[in-house]
Parts: structure tokens; C-alpha cells; sequence
């Protein structure tokens, strides 16, 4: 009696444990390969995690909560009912249009070296937890073509933390009807793992030939869980990233894995009409 009681306590917290967690591996759906670091987060919660670098993922399963969102750049977004989840998950690659090429006798010569976006006035020390992502609206204001040679990112030493960061650099358009981020313009993955010190970070990306648009570009910097740490709400990040005062009342926007955007300037407490804004920074090259 005293065993098969023991059995059944055990059959009864294993199959607990099993309905207490989301588990899955993600793949490509034509190449069926695994997809690593893929934001898998609730549809209506900012609670997320990341797949590890064999697309498998865990998330602690909210019973009040029936659908989750998996995303990851360079493939569509999707909404899964948790209900019908399965073991195996297949994200589709994103097709992307080609743009129409204009044969010119005159080959665009990018040789004109520049800086864009805001001025270091105030540093405004801000950290984000993981799976947040900030961009900031870089205006160009040679209103020239060009390409990006590097971002610029003005960082401050934390004095005690729980886990180092990892960044993952992207670039949008700049949508100018809904005022915010727009199409991602590079559909790969930029990870970067800066130091905890206070320096300027550049972040070199020539060779990836990412065009400058004449209209301005948005810069994405998102704070990912890459090395998979066990988290809490309370857990400290560093480096800690720049913000500044600047008068543009429209530059940083906020989301949490890939989710809408949310404006997120601020008015300074320090300055009346002054406004709260990350400070990045990118150097292109543009036509002559």
C-alpha cells in the first residue's frame, strides 16, 4: 500500500510539473531547421522567454492567460492557442519583395562621411530588463542616400548587477504616418555583448551595406536573455544605456519582444519643455 501510494504521488507532481510549463522546439518551416533565439512571450502579459541556441524553449504556463506570440527576425510572426500547442513549432521564412533597380550609367559613389542623431546634453542613466527593445528616430539630415557604417551607443558602468547583457541591433524605416518604427530594413540578427564600463560602444556594420534612407532611419536596440540566465522580475542588467535631454518630443519608442510599439519619451522633471530620449548615435556614408 505505502508503495503504490509513493507511485501515485510521483505519477501525480510529474504530470503537475509536465501542465505547469509551456515546453517546444522551433524550426524553420522549409528548411526544418531549429531557430535559436526566438521570442516566445503572452499575447496579453509582458512575460516572455527566449529559445536557446537549439530553438528550444520553456515558458512558466498562466493558466488565465491562451495565447502566446512567437516571433524572431527574419520570419513571421505567430499567434499560437496554447490549447493546441504543440511539441514542434514552424515559423515561416519571410519573403521578401525585391526592390525595383534603376540601371544607371552613373554608379552612387558613398564616400562623404557623416554623424547623425541627438547631442549628448545630459547623461540619463536607463535600464532595461530582457526581452524589451528601445529605438530611437535618427533624422538624416544630409537628405542624401548613404549607407551605415556604425552605431553609436553611450553606455554607463553599473556597480552591482545580476547578468551582463546581451543587445540585438536592428534598423526600421521610419513609418511618418504612425510617427514610429516602421519595416525592418535588415533581417538578420546583429548580437553584441558589451563590457561593464562606462565608454562609447561602436558597433561597425559597414559591411552589411544598410541603407540610409532619405527620410531618416529608426535604430532598435533590444535587451536579449542569450545565454538563457534564470531571471526574476528583480534581476539588475548591466552596462546601463545612455538617454539625453533633447528637445524632439517624438524620438524613442518601447515594445517588449516584438509586440506593438509604445511611445516613450518623456518630459524631463528637470526642464519644462525639454524631453527624455535615448541617446544614439550612428556614423554613414553618404552620395557626393
Amino acid at each position: 500500500l505505502l508503495k503504490s501510494l509513493l507511485l501515485f504521488i510521483i505519477l501525480c507532481n510529474a504530470n503537475s510539473n509536465a501542465q505547469s510549463k509551456l515546453e517546444g522546439i522551433i524550426k524553420d518551416s522549409i528548411t526544418k531547421n531549429n531557430i535559436p533565439f526566438v521570442n516566445v512571450a503572452y499575447e496579453a502579459l509582458n512575460v516572455g522567454t527566449m529559445s536557446n541556441n537549439e530553438g528550444y524553449f520553456n515558458l512558466k504556463k498562466i493558466d488565465s492567460l491562451k495565447f502566446i506570440q512567437i516571433s524572431s527576425v527574419g520570419y513571421e510572426s505567430k499567434r499560437v492557442n496554447i490549447a493546441t500547442l504543440s511539441k514542434i513549432i514552424y515559423l515561416r521564412p519571410k519573403i521578401e519583395s525585391l526592390e525595383e533597380v534603376v540601371i544607371n550609367s552613373k554608379q552612387l559613389k558613398y564616400t562623404k562621411n557623416i554623424k547623425l542623431g541627438l547631442k549628448q546634453t545630459l547623461k540619463i542613466r536607463t535600464g532595461l530588463p530582457f526581452g524589451y527593445e528601445f529605438s530611437s528616430y535618427i533624422e538624416n539630415t544630409a537628405k542624401k542616400r548613404g549607407l551605415i557604417k556604425e552605431v553609436i551607443l553611450n553606455l554607463n558602468k553599473a556597480p552591482t548587477y545580476d547578468f551582463l547583457a546581451t543587445y540585438n541591433v536592428k534598423f526600421y524605416n521610419f513609418d511618418s504616418i504612425k510617427k514610429q518604427p516602421g519595416k525592418l530594413i535588415y533581417n538578420e540578427n546583429i548580437f553584441i555583448t558589451p563590457e561593464n564600463r562606462t565608454y562609447i560602444l561602436k558597433i561597425d556594420v559597414e559591411k552589411l551595406r544598410i541603407k540610409l534612407p532619405i527620410e531618416g532611419i529608426c535604430i532598435g536596440i533590444e535587451v536579449v536573455n542569450k545565454e538563457n540566465y534564470k531571471i526574476t522580475s528583480m534581476s539588475t542588467i548591466a552596462p546601463k544605456i545612455n538617454f539625453t535631454h533633447t528637445k524632439q518630443k517624438y524620438s524613442t519608442w518601447l515594445r517588449f519582444m516584438n509586440k506593438n510599439w509604445i511611445l516613450s519619451t518623456n518630459e524631463s522633471h528637470a526642464k519644462k519643455g525639454i524631453f527624455v530620449n535615448a541617446n544614439i548615435n550612428i556614423t554613414a556614408l553618404i552620395e557626393n
